[in-house]
């Protein structure tokens, strides 16, 4: 983040003593920026100021949090015009000369974070910055008045005021706040109406066209072909003579569940919207391989010892429900594979245990990558990962709908469904969204 110092020219300059200094410095906004290269478009938030400011007898106010730049820049800009080192006070300071501080016009560097008194005065409602922007900024300039008519310029990083955590389409509209559990009935509801889809000849023509439209616009091509297939997936039946090349799995099995992986991972990138550096899609892509093939092998295990055929297949619209449900609200809910089973002639409560064995060990895999969070650094990364991607894991393959795992649980038993879902759904949400949010 970046924090511009700024630099001041005086009508008179104080040489010190025992009274007041009487001095008009002039600040030049648009100067300030175009020394750094910086304009109007480069998260620059400007609240309740023009371009050139002037304050009488300003004190500056440093906070004890700033990093090097923030100092650094300025000395660069008070350089051509000295500020009596006198007049610069650290955030812990209220008093100068005998006076509250409050009775100068003040100029504090430093946001929230990085400066004591600048949180001080967010805290009183004397500056106002908020969330009234789509994009998080980086840089926050804010002109206010305290009770006394004083004027105070706090120029600093937006860490620490109630920004954006994440740049979403939706930021303005929707509370960044509730983006979250929007993602998660937004992803519901496009499973719910993908089950309706293969249940009616009229809905299953109006998802197809609505999983065309997604695809194209997400990938600009191969929409027609990955709608076909779709089609033919939701008819498929699991294919009794595959060629196994590893652990039962076939040729085909491997490559979906490579890119369901990379899909996987790349979708939490989005969702966190890091950027695309080498070390967090390996970091991504690792941690979603492993909670992808846990999940399909306990699915595998349990059908292997039921002497069960069964097979891995990547899902187009779990993806696109993945894919959206990350770019518009920061949360990746859904899974871009799925595991099928050969139904025919099964008992409930085997087919139940089958697709139980899946959200199980992904529940385990949460619980024991959580730990890792208190660890900091690259641990903490994976921990949360870890734990993010194998509990949204369990509670979207534990939804009542084909082809999720909680159908042919609901359908053996509603009660132990029930009692198995909406626990786990409850923990996913206060997790996510008031302890580690």
């Amino acid at each position: 983040m970046l924090i511009v110092a700024l630099p001041v020219t005086t009508n008179a300059q104080y040489t010190g003593g025992a009274t007041v200094p009487q001095e008009i410095f002039t600040v030049n906004i648009d100067e300030i920026l175009g020394s750094y290269g910086l304009g109007e478009n480069d998260r620059i938030v400007r609240v309740n100021l023009g371009s050139v400011i002037t304050v009488n007898n300003p004190l500056v106010i440093m906070g004890s949090g700033v990093d090097v730049m923030e100092r650094e820049g300025f000395g660069i800009y008070t350089a051509a015009s000295p500020v009596d080192p006198a007049m610069v006070l650290d955030d812990g300071t209220r008093t100068f000369m005998g006076q509250s501080i409050e009775e100068f016009d003040l100029i504090v560097v430093g946001g929230p974070d990085h400066n004591a008194y600048t949180k001080e005065l967010l805290e009183r409602g004397i500056i106002t910055y908020g969330t009234t922007d789509v994009k998080m900024p980086g840089l926050v300039i804010e002109m206010a008045s305290l009770p006394n008519g004083h004027k105070v310029l706090v120029v600093g990083d937006v860490a620490g005021y109630p920004y954006h955590k994440k740049d979403l389409p939706l930021n303005g509209i929707l509370p960044e706040k509730y983006a979250g559990v929007a993602a998660v009935f937004f992803g519901m509801g496009l499973g719910l109406l993908g089950t309706i889809s293969s249940l009616n000849s009229y809905f299953s023509s109006l998802w197809d066209k609505i999983w065309t439209f997604i695809w194209g616009y997400l990938t600009s091509h191969a929409s027609e072909a990955a709608s076909e297939k779709e089609t033919e997936a939701r008819k498929i039946k699991v294919a009794k003579t595959k060629k196994a090349i590893i652990m039962g799995y076939s040729g085909k099995e491997i490559v979906a569940a490579i890119a369901s992986a990379l899909l996987f991972g790349i979708a939490f990138v989005i969702a966190d919207r890091l950027s695309l550096a080498p070390i967090n899609i390996m970091v991504y892509i690792l941690t979603g391989g492993i909670a992808l093939a846990a999940h399909d092998f306990a699915h595998r295990l349990v059908a292997y010892l039921m002497k069960i055929d069964s097979e891995f297949q990547f899902w187009g619209v779990g993806t696109v429900i993945m894919l959206l449900t990350s770019w518009l609200f920061g949360l990746a809910f859904a899974q871009p594979g799925r595991f099928l089973i050969e139904k025919s002639d099964m008992q409930p409560r085997k087919l139940a245990l089958i697709t139980l064995a899946g959200p199980a060990i992904s529940l385990v895999l949460s619980i024991l990558f959580l730990p890792l969070v208190f660890f900091g650094g690259i641990l903490a990364q994976i921990g949360m990962l870890g734990f993010s991607m194998n509990l949204v894991t369990v509670v979207y393959n534990l939804m009542p709908f084909v082809p999720m795992d909680g159908k042919a649980i609901f359908d053996w038993s509603k009660l132990f469904w029930a009692l198995v879902f909406v626990p786990i759904t409850l923990f996913f949400l206060v997790m996510t969204f008031f302890v580690l949010g």
